[in-house]
């Protein structure tokens, strides 16, 4: 992070262990959060057969997906009606770790920002463009940061409406001071997947940084809407009330709520104090 506040998209792609093997694999996990999951089941989709294959129930939340060959799948949960609540990439090999998954905790039905869209479903990423994500996040991971956003690039022009590819691109051209690409990018992502408090917040550091202020105000408290306790949007909208000289005691109230569980949330509001 610089000295403005790089909020990153999280890791879109569960990372397995190096070992490979060229015999299936039995992929086991465990889901966690979530609330009840009676009647919900794991799947693996077969990104070049475009199917999904190796189902199984899950029990108590753990899972266990027998004899999968190698290769580029996507895990997909669903829940008693049927309906797809969660996916993300996975590299099955040989030796893998187990897998733990984390949902956020589901006390009503998803709104539909939350839910992946029509387009999405239709437009499903091709086996290339998902190794090519999973490149990108290697090269994030190591901190090659141009290295993570060409292989992203390359990911998006093999699959245009890839949504989680876009994200993280936008993400890297951030990471890269690229504000505007980065705001293309994290807008086509809510085109396409809908919007998160995450994306909203990444879509408003990048108007703050091209001096859409407004503009980003507007994310900030859209995020506010969706999530009111995400302290991304609590430090970002603090610091855009420090740029503009908003209240004080308001600048203190958003830095306190994101400081909770950000550290640098917490220096923010000891500069902020002792300059003021």
């Amino acid at each position: 992070m610089r000295s403005r506040i790089t909020i990153l998209s999280a890791a879109l792609w569960i990372s397995m262990a190096p070992a490979y093997s060229q015999g299936n694999s039995t992929v086991r996990g465990e889901i966690e959060g979530g609330g009840l999951l009676e009647g919900y089941s794991v799947s693996l989709y077969d990104l070049e057969r475009h199917t999904s294959v190796y189902t199984a129930e899950l029990h108590g939340g753990a899972f266990e997906l027998r004899s999968a060959p190698p290769g580029a799948y996507m895990v997909t949960i669903n829940n008693e009606r049927g309906d797809e609540i969660y996916r993300e990439g996975v590299t099955v090999r040989g030796g893998m770790a187990p897998i733990t998954i984390r949902l956020p905790k589901i006390e009503q039905p998803r709104p539909v920002s939350g839910a992946i869209s029509v387009r999405e479903l239709q437009h499903r990423p091709t086996a290339k463009a998902l190794r090519a994500a999973l490149r990108a996040e290697k090269f994030s991971a190591s901190g090659d940061v141009p290295k993570a956003a060409a292989s992203l690039e390359k990911a998006i022009a093999l699959s245009p409406d890839f949504a989680d590819a876009h994200t993280n691109l936008g993400a890297q051209y951030i990471r890269l001071g690229r504000y505007a690409d980065a705001l293309k990018e994290t807008q086509t992502a809510i085109e396409l997947g809908g919007a998160t408090p995450l994306l909203l917040c990444n879509l408003a550091f990048a108007q703050v940084s091209l001096n859409h202020l407004t503009d980003a105000l507007e994310s900030i408290r859209a995020a506010l809407r969706m999530q009111p306790d995400y302290p991304q949007a609590h430090l970002l909208y603090g610091q855009l009330l420090i740029i503009g000289k908003g209240s004080r005691d308001a600048i203190i109230r958003h830095l306190q709520l994101a400081a909770k569980t950000m550290p640098v949330a917490q220096r923010a509001l000891e500069k902020y104090l002792k300059g003021n």
